[in-house]
């Protein structure tokens, strides 16, 4: 099953994203990427990533 998670970089969709894979689902995020340029945040996402905004 494939599932899009919204806001997958962010505190909560990171988790999400790890227990969905741990369940083998096929995960493709969707996040606007808001804080790319954050020196403090080295998350590398290992899923398909869509940039956009939702709103």
């Amino acid at each position: 099953m494939k599932i899009l998670v919204t806001g997958n970089k962010g505190y909560i969709g990171t988790v999400v994203v790890e227990m969905l894979l741990q369940k083998s689902y096929e995960v493709v995020g969707y996040d606007t990427d808001y804080y790319k340029n954050c020196d403090s945040i080295e998350y590398i996402c290992p899923v398909k990533q869509i940039t956009k905004d939702i709103r």
